[in-house]
C-alpha cells in the first residue's frame, strides 16, 4: 500500500497536456452586433459538448463545466489579447498552475491554449460560433506524435472543463483548462513568510482511491516577463526541486532507504492531513497530493496548490 513512487508518466503527462496553438487570418469585413453574457455562456456550452462527444467516442466519461475555471481562464484569455501575446504564462511571470491557484483553485489543471489573429473583424455571434468550433476541431484532430492538445482533451482523469474567452476587432483567444478534482482540501494561505508553517488537511471524494504521498515542489520566485520573453515560452511542469511526504506506518514501522522516518501524512480513511513547513527561500512552493486507485493504474496528481513565500 506504501510502495509509493513518483510517477514519471505522470509527471509527463502533466508537461504534455500544456500547448498553444496559433491560427492567421486574412482580413475580414463582418456585420458587428452585440453578444451578451448569456450568449457567451451558450457559445461556451457548445464547446463542453463537442469535448464531451469526443471523449465519448473513446469511452471516457463526460467532464462537467465549471464556471468558476471559466471565470480564470477568461482573464487569462483577456490579458493575452489586449497584450497581443500567446503563452501559458502571464507577464508577472506565473505559470499556469500558479494562476489558477492564486486565485483559490485546488485541482490539478490542464490548459490548452488556441490563438487567432485577425486583422480588423468585427465578430458576430456566427462568426465565432463558428471560429470556436473550428479552433477545438483543430485541437482533437492532432495526430500522433504532435497531439499534445488532443490528449488533454481525451485525458480520462479530467472530471471537470473550463472555457475561456477573449475577442475583439484584433482576433481570438481561446482556452480548454481541464482539471482533476478528486479531493476537498480545506483553506490554505497562498502567501507565507519564509520558514512559515501551514496545515495541509483534506478529504479524498471517492472510497476507490486512496492517498500515496504529498509533494511540495519549490522553485524560485516568478519574474515579469516581457513579450519578447513570453514568445519563447511553450510547454511548462513542475521544477526538478521536490520533498516527498509519505503517509504515516503502522506499528512504528520505517521506511527503508533512501527514506527515512515512520511517514509525516497522517491517512484515515479518505481523510489525510499533515504540516506543510516551506523553506528559507523565497519563491514558489506547490502542494501536490498524489493518490491512486485502490486496485489498478498508477498514482496521478489531484492538487496543484501553489504558495508564494515572499
Amino acid at each position: 500500500m506504501y510502495n509509493f513512487v513518483v510517477n514519471p508518466v505522470a509527471r509527463s503527462l502533466f508537461v504534455i497536456s500544456l500547448g498553444l496553438l496559433f491560427f492567421f487570418a486574412s482580413p475580414s469585413a463582418l456585420a458587428g452586433e452585440p453578444i451578451g453574457a448569456a450568449r457567451i455562456l451558450e457559445l461556451k456550452l457548445m464547446l463542453v459538448e463537442f469535448i464531451n462527444q469526443d471523449r465519448e467516442k473513446v469511452s471516457v466519461d463526460p467532464v462537467l463545466f465549471s464556471e468558476e475555471l471559466s471565470q480564470m481562464a477568461d482573464k487569462h484569455c483577456r490579458e493575452l489579447l489586449d497584450s497581443n501575446y500567446t503563452s501559458h504564462w502571464n507577464q508577472a511571470g506565473w505559470k499556469p498552475y500558479m494562476r489558477y491557484s492564486q486565485e483559490g483553485f485546488v485541482d490539478q489543471t490542464s490548459e490548452n491554449i488556441s490563438s487567432m489573429d485577425i486583422n480588423q473583424m468585427k465578430v458576430s455571434p456566427q462568426r465565432l460560433k463558428q471560429e470556436m468550433a473550428a479552433r477545438h476541431q483543430s485541437l482533437v484532430s492532432e495526430k500522433p506524435p504532435q497531439d499534445l492538445h488532443r490528449r488533454s482533451i481525451l485525458n480520462p482523469l479530467h472530471t471537470h472543463v473550463g472555457i475561456g474567452l477573449a475577442y475583439s476587432n484584433r482576433g481570438v483567444r481561446l482556452i480548454e483548462v481541464f482539471a482533476d478534482r478528486y479531493v476537498k482540501v480545506k483553506p490554505l494561505p497562498r502567501r507565507l513568510k519564509p520558514s512559515e508553517e501551514t496545515f495541509l488537511e483534506g478529504k479524498l471524494l471517492k472510497r476507490r482511491y486512496e492517498v500515496q504521498a504529498v509533494s511540495i515542489f519549490y522553485e524560485p520566485t516568478p519574474k515579469p516577463l516581457s513579450l519578447v520573453e513570453l514568445a519563447g515560452t511553450f510547454m511548462c511542469g513542475l521544477p526538478d526541486d521536490e520533498r516527498i511526504l509519505r503517509p504515516k506506518l503502522p506499528g512504528g514501522l520505517r521506511y527503508a532507504p533512501p527514506d527515512s522516518g515512520t511517514g509525516e501524512v497522517d491517512v484515515q480513511g479518505r481523510r489525510f492531513s499533515c504540516p506543510i513547513k516551506v523553506g528559507k527561500e523565497p519563491g514558489a512552493y506547490t502542494l501536490v497530493v498524489w493518490i491512486q486507485h485502490k486496485f489498478e493504474g498508477k498514482a496521478f496528481m489531484a492538487t496543484n496548490i501553489s504558495i508564494l513565500v515572499e
